[in-house]
C-alpha cells in the first residue's frame, strides 16, 4: 500500500526513499531511524516496481 515517502537517517543505509508499507527494504528501517519525506533521494527499486 502506498504511504507518504520516508527514508532512513542512518548513514550506513542506502540513499533511497520508500513509499510502500510492504517494501522489504523499507520495513528493515527501525522506527527511530525513519524520517518523513524523500530526503532528496531517489525512490527505491522495490517501491518503483510496486507502482
Amino acid at each position: 500500500m502506498r504511504v507518504p515517502a520516508y527514508h532512513s537517517s542512518n548513514q550506513s543505509d542506502p540513499d533511497i526513499h520508500h513509499n510502500h508499507s510492504d517494501c522489504p527494504t523499507g520495513q528493515q528501517i527501525p522506527a527511530h531511524n525513519k524520517l518523513d519525506g524523500t530526503g532528496g533521494y531517489p525512490r527505491c527499486k522495490q517501491c518503483v516496481s510496486k507502482g
